[in-house]
């Protein structure tokens, strides 16, 4: 729900994988990144847990997620994160679903006739026998109801399932306590972490920033932005409830840019074939 994902600018540029080719069909590059990924995304993660508890909505939930993760192993380098994924499906079936599945797939043909005897056999009773069953059944039908009686036991499990759902709900927004905001941010956030946190795309050329006042040049260094490079990592100063001294802030006054850097690459690209533009921000002083 973080702003950068509803409004389309976390992942840009997604669109550019062959995976996406299909829906290039009828929609742009632009509204493939915002409505397909972003959106889709949000509402695929939202509403997916709801679809897989229901049983009739179980079956095409699998197959969207299934398809998920297939795409997940497709477009990113995350090892065997999609295929775990992809394995642990079924805990969301009932529970003797491994006994369906191979009732469809290994019945035999001996099987088949069997199945087709106890029909005959089961169309073809005797009158005496008919009325047999049917005496069972009205037994059946008016055998005495029992009430459970709940005692401390489901009790006591009750009350630790309320408790896991509460922690599992509590978790993810506990950034009071490891003090630092989860929302693609750093910091030591614990149990309150998001996927990709600290992933970003660094500069694959030389910067050179000169100063024209004084004509002194700077190199820029992509791979040093995250942590203060002042600071000895190996013997820094942390606490999983105290703030972090030694990360970099994020720059956030930049948000309200995108739309005008949007414009201005979109302006550069339409120049050539062969042009390029990359937006660098830096700490003062760095």
């Amino acid at each position: 729900m973080d702003r950068d994902w509803l409004d389309g600018y976390s992942m840009q540029n997604l669109s550019n994988h062959w995976i996406f080719d299909p829906f290039k069909v009828l929609l742009t590059s632009e509204q493939v990144d915002f409505w397909i990924i972003h959106l889709n995304g949000f509402a695929l993660d939202f509403s997916i847990g709801f679809f897989l508890i229901y049983n009739r909505t179980r079956p095409y939930a699998l197959c969207v997620l299934c398809l998920f993760h297939i795409t997940n192993s497709r477009l990113f380098t995350i090892g065997m994160f999609p295929y775990v994924c992809l394995a642990t499906m079924p805990i969301f079936c009932d529970a003797n679903w491994p006994r369906k599945v191979l009732k469809i797939f290994s019945a035999s043909k001996s099987a088949v006739k069997d199945n087709d005897q106890d029909k005959k056999c089961t169309t073809s009773l005797l009158p005496a026998e008919a009325n047999r069953a049917k005496q069972k059944v009205k037994k059946l039908k008016g055998a005495p109801t029992y009430t459970l009686k709940i005692g401390w036991k489901h009790k006591v499990v009750g009350f630790l399932l309320i408790s896991h759902i509460g922690l599992q709900a509590f978790l993810p927004y506990s950034h009071f306590i490891t003090k630092g905001y989860n929302n693609w941010t750093n910091g030591l956030y614990g149990y309150s972490w998001d996927m990709m946190v600290h992933t970003w795309d660094t500069v694959m050329a030389v910067v050179k920033v000169v100063d024209h006042e004084t004509g002194q040049e700077h190199f820029l260094d992509p791979e040093q932005r995250m942590f203060d490079p002042r600071v000895d990592l190996l013997t820094a100063d942390w606490s999983p409830i105290k703030e972090v001294s030694w990360l970099m802030p994020l720059l956030t006054e930049f948000s309200s840019w995108r739309k005008q850097i949007t414009k201005l690459e979109k302006e550069i690209y339409s120049w050539s074939e062969y042009s390029d533009v990359i937006f660098v921000a830096d700490f003062p002083g760095e």
